[in-house]
């Protein structure tokens, strides 16, 4: 695969074993700005999978800004599967009346038993501000987990093929007031080496544009509709996806 990029990225270094300059990754970072709450459900001008992104985690976002001065997310979805991290950006050190440092602190965590450990630990000086007072009681904490598992198996094949691209992100910070949306994110930025390693996300890539993707010289040369794309890949009005009957004579 022939990369064309003005950034590196992690996974770049497994070029050394050799390119197919027949498959081609424009990896040209585009950024997208979202609308979010009440103004993207009017003015529909988000993709329909980033607003059921945006809509599963608004609300949790807004609850959990009671512990965190700041809470932000991100969901990477890399050649149709996606991969979902919480940010919490605290300020430690206050005293009692509150008063803070002035210090920044990160922590951001991948897997959704360790965000909800997280936000129960309500005492513990490492996550919290003293006198933050929040708890997750049962049914929020179901919600939440349930939110994750929607968008971890949201099937995002549609809105990859619309941007030709196999990694977007989309990303919130600040109290859910910045929303972007990254098409060809630089994947080191995100520490995305914790689940593939360069050969493999290289990989992965590769056969996704060649395959789902169908770039380079197979690309469509004329703008196709749902249905069209759809049909491309074998789905059948009658049939879908399903193995059509043979035709036998009578």
């Amino acid at each position: 695969m022939l990369i064309i990029s003005k950034h590196r990225d992690y996974y770049d270094s497994a070029i050394g074993l050799g390119i197919d300059k027949s498959i081609i990754y424009n990896r040209e970072e585009k950024k997208i700005k979202l609308e979010t709450g009440y103004w993207a459900k009017s003015s529909s001008k988000n993709p329909k999978i980033v607003d059921f992104i945006m809509d599963r985690f608004y609300k949790h976002t807004h609850s959990f800004t009671g512990i965190y001065r700041d809470i932000g997310f991100h969901v990477i979805s890399f050649c149709g599967k996606n991969y979902i991290s919480f940010t919490f950006r605290n300020v430690l050190g206050s005293d009692d009346n509150g008063k803070e440092d002035g210090e920044d602190h990160e922590v951001s965590f991948s897997d959704v038993n360790e965000v909800i450990d997280a936000l129960t630990k309500v005492d513990d000086k490492e996550f919290t501000n003293k006198w933050s007072k929040f708890k997750l009681d049962k049914k929020e904490k179901s919600d939440f987990i349930n939110s994750w598992n929607d968008i971890e198996k949201l099937d995002t094949t549609d809105l990859h093929r619309e941007y030709n691209s196999p990694v977007f992100v989309v990303k919130c910070r600040d109290h859910f007031y910045n929303p972007q949306m990254i098409v060809n994110p630089i994947l080191k930025d995100y520490d995305f080496v914790k689940a593939y390693d360069p050969y493999t996300a290289f990989q992965e890539i590769q056969m996704y544009i060649s395959g789902v993707l169908a770039s380079g010289d197979d690309a469509p040369e004329t703008k196709m509709n749902e249905k069209q794309k759809v049909n491309q890949h074998g789905f059948d009005d009658k049939y879908g996806f399903r193995t059509r009957p043979n035709k036998k004579g009578k």
